[in-house]
């Protein structure tokens, strides 16, 4: 049989087994959350960068709705998809997708602007509008109003590490308020997967 020290010993070894392992760990997250970190303010400092020197760059600009809906002779709906490509330096910075989708009853407008640095996507936002009119009243005019605000920030893989949302609904002599005071919500990077594919081939 095994005497007491011989016990007391082998806990004390599988004691600190675990506690290494907890100290590891706790290393190993810290480590990632500081990257994550480092990234995210590089990723700051690059928009503002862009944002700066935006109207010193090149741009090319191509209506490109037939290229995204489906043309119908019958189609009632007013409809337009522009892409702005923003060049400096010979580099892609900066490519704005700015859609538009109109009819008697209501409204959708999107805005999609994706950041590059040296050709590669590094942050994605994302801005969509939706007006439901209420009345053709001109007394009456206050619409229903659905607005969602994205940000999507990518490593140097393509893999998304932060996406926040605003999500806010309200009439239309009010959203702008409600869009000043409502804070962005953290999300699950996996929602935005195959959004960020789609961009990324396009």
């Amino acid at each position: 049989m095994e005497n007491n020290t011989d016990i007391m010993l082998q806990t004390n070894i599988r004691t600190m087994r675990t506690l290494t392992l907890i100290i590891l760990l706790l290393i190993s997250n810290n480590t990632i959350s500081q990257t994550v970190n480092n990234r995210i303010n590089e990723i700051k400092d690059n928009y503002k960068e862009i944002i700066k020197n935006k109207g010193s760059y090149s741009k090319i600009i191509k209506d490109v709705t037939w290229n995204y809906f489906e043309y119908s002779e019958e189609e009632d709906r007013s409809l337009e998809r522009i892409e702005t490509l923003y060049y400096g330096d010979k580099h892609l910075k900066l490519k704005s997708i700015e859609t538009s989708i109109t009819d008697d009853y209501s409204s959708v407008e999107e805005l999609i602007e994706c950041y590059y640095d040296n050709d590669s996507l590094f942050f994605i936002y994302r801005r969509t509008k939706s007006l439901t009119r209420i009345s053709f009243n001109p007394d009456n005019q206050n619409n229903t109003v659905i607005f969602v605000e994205e940000r999507i920030y990518l490593d140097t893989e393509l893999n998304c590490i932060k996406y926040l949302v605003k999500n806010i609904e309200g009439t239309d002599d009010k959203i702008k308020d409600l869009i000043a005071k409502t804070r962005n919500i953290e999300q699950d990077c996996s929602e935005r997967t195959e959004f960020i594919k789609e961009l990324t081939i396009q």
